[in-house]
């Protein structure tokens, strides 16, 4: 049996489309190049989990869009 570890099922649960309250400024997602700024709204995101093998450290980058669009 094959256990998964909590970390694994966070950056699997952070790496796929999910709502998410944006209680700071982002910037969405647009097919030109002006873009559109929301605040304090439901939107979805996802995460790009990113670790550098030589230091050690990992960050998360992530991509919005507004609620059920594309």
């Amino acid at each position: 049996m094959k256990w998964k570890s909590r970390k694994d099922i966070a950056i699997k649960k952070k790496s796929t489309w999910h709502k998410w309250f944006a209680w700071h400024p982002v910037y969405l997602m647009s097919e030109g190049e002006v873009r559109t700024r929301v605040w304090l709204e439901v939107v979805e995101r996802i995460g790009y989990y990113h670790r550098d093998p030589i230091w050690g450290s990992h960050w998360w980058t992530y991509e919005y869009k507004e609620k059920g669009k594309l």
